[in-house]
């Protein structure tokens, strides 16, 4: 709770929350639910900033569109540690939670704009209902409200949510006791079936604004050549994935390993009640693998974020097995899991911290290249930084200024204003050259900090700069 306050009051808005808040929040729920041009549209997310956009419209700082995904994943912590509790243990709940829970993805979805962290909290859903409906005809109606409900929430907050949907289903298949798989399929099949209409439903304001292709062309998850996906595959998936999801390389090893046993573990009679949720989680983690195959896919390693919390649910749930085993030395087990897999959260915390704070300087230097880019009112800028057009423009029109003049050369394809043969200010990346057909010896650096650096054309009356910031370099 306190590193999530935390991260949710210092981490800057990022380019990503901006964007789902100008152009999808904003307008309103109409365009929210229909406009899909860009990926940044989780819909149900943008739908539930739009009551707080009022308040934020007024003048209240960027937190507040943050709220709903922090206070539901708040509450959805609460509720999945309860029920992991009740499915298999307090020691694999405590264990599973609170090591995921402070993971720098983790972290940084609950208490930011975006779709993920409450996918995550479905997905999360989806699974351990599962469980429930595996272990037997208890409380099956509500298991199924529950996985048939956050299943259709997963999928209107991003189209992703089809990996770990295919996971419950194929664990369902496979998994279902003798006496109860036939009953069971059946009702997988209804289920996932209204599943399907229900989010059909849903997306049809997308698929007649937008259209299907955009719905489902996602360049984040778009299909490769064989060539190049076969060629770099081992590359992506062992430094790239497993960095992003564990922190280190070297640990794919031990999750290969956890893997690999889990079956063994797992047939054990003396672990009825951890049997099923391993299972689970098991298949959850390894469903993916095959589909992203047969697609040919290199995702983003948010796409298979969720994945990272059946890891630890399944390192528990070892875990637990090896105290049975030694049952005199169980709390010894336990200790050592616990020291273990907290002296490597304290590490990621620091590389969290280190992140966070590399964003806050980025932030910084954006404001004062911007507050002085306005106080000099120019009539044109253009700019090579990623988003910082977007940028200018939300500072503008929330300071209640006149959407500034800016182009961005990387979308110089896809604009339809045609760039100009000079303009007032360029700002650029750190040591980068303006475009070749501007050419240098028309501007002068006006203003340079640690990222980004700004030149003025040289015609322009030479203009009264601010004092010198003692963390920027003025010329």
């Amino acid at each position: 709770m306190a590193v999530r306050t935390y991260y949710l009051l210092h981490n800057p808005f990022n380019n990503d929350e901006l964007i789902t808040t100008d152009y999808f929040v904003a307008p309103g729920p109409a365009v929210a639910a229909s406009f899909y041009l860009l990926p940044n549209n989780h819909v149900l997310n943008s739908l539930l900033g739009w009551p707080l956009f009022q308040f934020y419209a007024a003048g209240a700082p960027d937190i507040i569109m943050r709220l709903p995904v922090f206070l539901l994943s708040l509450v959805g912590l609460m509720v999945g540690f309860m029920v992991l509790t009740h499915l298999t243990s307090l020691r694999v709940a405590l264990f599973a939670t609170l090591f995921f829970q402070l993971s720098p993805m983790a972290v940084e979805y609950a208490t930011t704009m975006r779709g993920y962290g409450l996918q995550t909290l479905c997905i999360q859903a989806v699974m351990l209902a599962t469980v429930v409906l595996l272990r037997g005809p208890s409380y099956h109606r509500l298991a199924w409200v529950v996985w048939v409900g956050s299943s259709v929430t997963g999928f209107y907050l991003i189209p992703t949510f089809l990996y770990p949907f295919a996971g419950a289903g194929v664990t369902m298949l496979l998994a279902a006791p003798r006496r109860t798989a036939i009953p069971l399929r059946w009702q997988l099949l209804v289920a996932g079936g209204g599943v399907g209409g229900l989010v059909l439903l849903l997306y049809l304001p997308v698929a007649l604004l937008s259209g299907w292709n955009l719905l489902l062309a996602n360049p984040y998850v778009a299909q490769m050549d064989a060539v190049n996906f076969w060629r770099n595959l081992p590359s992506y998936y062992i430094p790239t994935l497993l960095t992003n999801l564990y922190g280190r390389t070297a640990l794919g090893w031990p999750v290969l390993g956890l893997l690999m046993l889990a079956p063994v573990l797992l047939i054990r009679r003396d672990i009825s009640k951890l049997k099923l949720a391993g299972w689970v989680v098991w298949f959850g983690v390894l469903t993916p693998l095959p589909l992203l195959l047969l697609q040919r896919v290199m995702p983003p390693a948010r796409t298979l974020h969720y994945t990272l919390w059946m890891a630890l649910v399944l390192t528990g749930i070892a875990v637990e097995v090896a105290a049975i085993t030694m049952r005199k030395r169980a709390f010894a087990v336990w200790i050592a899991a616990f020291l273990v897999g907290g002296s490597y959260t304290l590490v990621r915390i620091a590389q969290l911290s280190r992140t966070l704070q590399t964003a806050q300087e980025y932030n910084v230097e954006c404001q004062a290249v911007e507050k002085w880019l306005s106080g000099n009112h120019p009539r044109s800028i253009l700019t090579t930084v990623p988003a910082y057009d977007l940028y200018l423009i939300h500072k503008a029109v929330s300071a209640g200024r006149s959407r500034p003049a800016v182009q961005n050369y990387a979308l110089r394809f896809f604009n339809d204003t045609p760039l100009l043969w000079n303009y007032d200010y360029l700002v650029l990346a750190h040591d980068e050259l303006p475009p070749a057909h501007l050419g240098l010896r028309h501007y002068r650096a006006a203003l340079c900090t640690k990222h980004l650096w700004v030149y003025q054309y040289q015609t322009i009356p030479s203009l009264s700069l601010p004092a010198r910031p003692s963390s920027f370099f003025w010329f």
